[in-house]
């Protein structure tokens, strides 16, 4: 019965495991077509993923930690013989009610550390999650014939309501373009303000973007 706390975690595993080669289809299909790698990334989702993790770690060192060293200082290696069995719940459930038979005093602090164990079993997919974000943010935008690769999807042209140029700003010695894009309501897969974003190109890029815009008669360029 206790295996289905650790179900949790592998499910995740599982389905980050599907959509990160599900991206990884869609950037080879780009990259089979004529297309620029630009300057940008999803930093949204990078820094929520960095941010997931920072939380999850600093959660674990604050709750689970100090009574993980606790109970290891009581049962190992009187009762358990490696550090890795203080996170097998059949193990500790099994050692508990050994314990409750002799009457150890010791035994009610396992029924304790079961309960945060549990919990920290069933939190490990968020660290899992925090690394997907983070992968996702990792990946460059990229702008092919198709559409444009953002935040591991396709955008497709026709998806677009609008795009403009933004101006241009300097970076270390190279020259870049900003170029604005505007995700129609029914193609947006979020909030109101996650319809809109920046991409970053150089500027030699900004001629063969516009020429692959401009194969697309949905996109209004400004």
């Amino acid at each position: 019965m206790s295996m289905i706390f650790y179900v949790v975690p592998i499910l995740v595993s599982i389905i980050i495991g599907f959509y990160i080669s599900n991206m990884r289809k869609q950037q080879k299909a780009i990259y089979r077509e004529r297309h620029i790698i630009t300057a940008s990334r999803n930093l949204f989702r990078l820094i929520l993923g960095v941010n997931l993790i920072i939380v999850y770690i600093v959660a674990v060192i604050r709750f689970f930690t100090p009574i993980y060293t606790h109970v290891y200082s009581l049962f190992v290696p009187d009762y358990l013989n490696s550090w890795y069995e203080l996170f097998w719940i059949e193990k500790i459930w099994s050692l508990y009610e050994l314990l409750m038979e002799i009457e150890v005093l010791e035994a009610g602090i396992l029924l304790f550390y079961l309960e945060d164990l549990t919990r920290f079993i069933l939190s490990t997919f968020i660290p899992l999650i925090g690394i997907y974000f983070i992968y996702q943010g990792l990946q460059r935008v990229i702008i092919s014939q198709s559409g444009i690769y953002f935040g591991g999807r396709i955008i497709r042209w026709d998806d677009l309501e609008e795009v403009a140029w933004k101006g241009t700003f300097k970076r270390s010695t190279k020259n870049y373009e900003r170029l604005w894009i505007n995700i129609k309501n029914s193609e947006s897969k979020g909030p109101e303000a996650f319809r809109e974003f920046t991409i970053n190109l150089k500027e030699e890029d900004k001629h063969k973007v516009i020429i692959l815009m401009e194969e697309s008669k949905e996109i209004i360029i400004k």
